[in-house]
């Protein structure tokens, strides 16, 4: 069995910007809408409706406003200058206090190297103390003794008792 097609048909609504006579339109309870088309002789009573303008500031009040937020900016930024200039001059001042710290640890260390002078010592020792640099004859040999290759094992674990 085939089954035969069946044409299709658009439907189209009128639209555009003219109204036809009689047409009908829905519109809100507040909305007052003259046609002219259509023949009426009652007369017509719209009630005034309280205009209410929408929410806004005035001029002076928003001029006010902006001066004041000027204000509040430029203080903001001089205080942000003022802290930026105060902590320049604290860097300022720890990179003098620094550079005094680095040459007062030169001047130190220069010291110490002048003091600790093996030459500058030994002419101290000789011309202040009257001693003289030890011979190899007078000089007094010392030996470490090293720990026996097997050492004791009591020794290393320690006693308790009294006996040796």
């Amino acid at each position: 069995m085939q089954q035969a097609k069946q044409a299709t048909f658009k439907q189209f609504v009128l639209a555009g910007n003219h109204m036809t006579q009689r047409e009908h339109i829905m519109v809100s309870s507040h909305v007052s809408l003259d046609n002219p088309g259509e023949q009426d002789g009652r007369d017509l009573f719209v009630a005034k409706g309280a205009k209410r303008a929408g929410r806004s500031i005035s001029l002076k009040w928003a001029g006010i406003l902006l001066a004041l937020c000027f204000v509040v900016c430029v203080f903001m930024v001089g205080s942000k200058l003022a802290l930026t200039k105060g902590l320049e001059a604290e860097y300022a001042h720890l990179s003098a206090r620094y550079q005094a710290a680095r040459q007062e640890q030169q001047r130190l260390q220069e010291l110490f190297d002048q003091k600790s002078d093996a030459s500058g010592i030994c002419y101290y020792a000789v011309q202040s103390l009257g001693m003289r640099l030890a011979g190899s004859a007078e000089t007094i040999a010392l030996q470490a003794a090293g720990l026996p290759g097997t050492p004791n094992q009591g020794l290393l674990r320690g006693s308790t008792g009294a006996g040796h």
